[in-house]
C-alpha cells in the first residue's frame, strides 16, 4: 500500500505544531515543577511554625504523592507528543523517499531510446515486483512504489 500523499507545506506545518505543542508541554512541565518546589518552601515553613510533626508528617507525604502524580501525568503528556512527532518526520520521510525514488527512474530513462527488446538491467533498476493473479491479471510494482495491473490471455484453455 502506498503512503498518503500529502503537500510538503502540509506536513511542515503538522510538523511544526506538534514541535510547538511539545514545547508548550515542556514549559508547562517547567512551571509545574517550579510551582511544586514553591509549594513545598511554602509548606515547610508552615510545617516548621506548627511544630506538629504528626501533622507535618501528614501533610508532606501528601504533597508526594501529589507531586509524583503531578510528573507522571506531564510526563505521559510530553511522551505522547514526541511519538506524534516521530510520526509525522516518518510520513515526511516517506514522501521524500517517494519523490527521490521518481527522479532517479526519470534519470534512469532520460537517456533511453525506444526498446525492441527486453533489457534485464533496465528491468531490474525499475521494476520491484510483479505478481501474477488467477484471474489473468499481473500488477507490476515499480522502484518509487507506484503499481500497475495489467490484464493477460493465457495460452492455455
Amino acid at each position: 500500500m502506498r503512503p498518503p500523499t500529502t503537500a510538503k507545506g502540509t506536513v511542515s506545518a503538522e510538523y511544526r505544531k506538534i514541535e510547538h505543542r511539545l514545547e508548550l508541554a515542556k514549559n508547562r512541565r517547567k512551571q509545574e515543577d517550579t510551582r511544586q518546589g514553591m509549594q513545598r518552601l511554602e509548606n515547610d515553613h508552615q510545617n516548621a511554625v506548627l511544630n506538629e510533626t504528626a501533622q507535618e508528617s501528614d501533610h508532606m507525604e501528601r504533597n508526594h504523592i501529589n507531586v509524583d502524580s503531578g510528573q507522571e501525568n506531564a510526563h505521559a503528556d510530553i511522551m505522547t507528543l514526541i511519538y506524534e512527532r516521530a510520526q509525522e518526520r516518518y510520513r515526511t520521510l516517506k514522501i521524500n523517499d517517494t519523490d527521490f525514488r521518481t527522479g532517479k527512474m526519470q534519470e534512469i530513462l532520460s537517456d533511453r531510446e525506444m526498446l525492441t527488446e527486453f533489457d534485464e538491467g533496465l528491468y531490474r533498476k525499475l521494476v520491484t515486483r510483479i505478481v501474477v493473479y488467477k484471474n489473468n491479471t499481473v500488477e507490476v510494482v515499480f522502484l518509487n512504489g507506484c503499481s500497475i495491473k495489467i490484464e493477460y490471455q493465457s495460452d492455455n484453455p
